[in-house]
């Protein structure tokens, strides 16, 4: 679960960098 919520945060950064 540790890495799911590690790759939604990657992409939820990812969004808000753009």
């Amino acid at each position: 679960m540790g890495e799911l919520v590690q790759q939604r945060q990657s992409t939820l950064q990812q969004s808000w960098s753009t």
